[in-house]
């Protein structure tokens, strides 16, 4: 049976970054899924998007031979703000992704808990190894009768198996 505690890229990752991101504002409704329209001001979705081995790091002698030695994981963390004034929806969205680039760079203790992420499965060890910003992509629109404006900002995580 699966047991959904056990930790396992992307998820553990999902899992120590969210409530970080969270705690930006007391305000945020942090969700660890894909945000939808009906979701309410103020929120913050941060959930796995993509699995892809590193098809240049399968090496001689790591067993399994079939697997590669790197990963690379991307993780979507979406931004959704409703607001009857179109413009500070915009300012307030923009100030939103603005600060969750910021904790990605710069808060020490996200560092040091990433950093420190890893899966053991059987004689298999996952590790975390690096990660970074992609992209963020803006997008704006009406929405019955409501100003909505959201970001998606892309990371990709790198891990590797030992």
């Amino acid at each position: 049976m699966i047991d959904p505690s056990t930790p396992c890229f992307p998820q553990n990752f999902v899992n120590v970054v969210g409530p970080v991101i969270a705690a930006i504002d007391p305000d945020i409704v942090y969700l660890p899924r894909p945000l939808r329209p009906s979701d309410p001001n103020l929120s913050v979705g941060v959930y796995g998007t993509i699995w892809q081995p590193d098809e240049e790091s399968y090496e001689i002698g790591h067993h399994p031979s079939a697997e590669a030695t790197l990963n690379t994981y991307q993780v979507g963390v979406q931004t959704l703000v409703k607001d009857g004034d179109s413009q500070r929806g915009l300012n307030i969205n923009s100030i939103l992704s603005y600060r969750i680039r910021t904790v990605l760079y710069r808060n020490e203790p996200l560092r040091l808990a990433l950093g420190s992420l890893k899966v053991e499965d059987g004689t298999f060890k996952e590790s975390m190894r690096r990660w970074g910003i992609r992209t963020q992509r803006y997008m704006s629109n009406d929405i019955e009768g409501s100003f909505v404006t959201t970001s998606v900002l892309d990371l990709w995580i790198e891990t590797e198996m030992s």
